[in-house]
């Protein structure tokens, strides 16, 4: 180990931030693409949403409560067990999520997010289609242990682009059927 690593570890970096960037530099550089934000569309009809909504992760049909964060710029949802693995060539993300349910996500990038209390936290970002409404996008999803929050998924306004409002005095107005 090279003395800057050593250094960077005993600054608070820590072991795991150094294995992300090792396993990712190990990766081959044909990553997935990012999923393209929706175009709204002038004949879709405004979809009005409550600040908590049930929202279903395809192609698993796993339900989850999500909260609509307007004042956040990403969505992130509950994961445990991270495990990077290469699929056809391709990096992917194994986790578990909400009733111990393990998913497998395409891995896109890993993301410096700044936490409520002013620190910085890399986090793995996956696409996973995600079901609101009547609504089917693949949303960039960050991946962090959110086990002491009420909600396990939060979206974020990157993930708002297609037209809807949310009526923050309201919440479960739409129930997921994407079929």
């Amino acid at each position: 180990m090279t003395e800057s690593v050593q250094r960077r570890m005993r600054t608070g970096l820590g072991i795991a931030c150094w294995l992300w960037a090792q396993m990712a530099a190990a990766l081959p550089a044909t990553a997935p693409k990012p999923p393209q934000p929706p175009q709204p569309s002038s004949t879709e009809p405004l979809l009005t949403v409550g600040w908590v909504e049930r929202v279903q992760l395809e192609p698993y049909e796993l339900m989850v409560l999500a909260k609509m964060d307007t004042g956040a710029d990403h969505s992130s949802l509950h994961a445990v067990g991270i495990q990077p693995f290469l699929k056809n060539g391709q990096a992917w993300m194994r986790f578990q999520t909400v009733q111990s349910v393990w998913l497998d996500a395409p891995f896109l990038r890993m993301a410096q997010i700044k936490t409520k209390n002013g620190g910085v936290q890399f986090r793995p970002v996956v696409a996973l289609p995600v079901c609101l409404g009547n609504r089917q996008q693949t949303l960039e999803v960050n991946l962090v242990n959110r086990s002491h929050l009420n909600y396990p998924m939060l979206i974020g306004r990157s993930a708002m682009r297609d037209p809807f409002r949310v009526d923050p005095n309201q919440r479960f107005l739409t129930h997921p059927d994407c079929r």
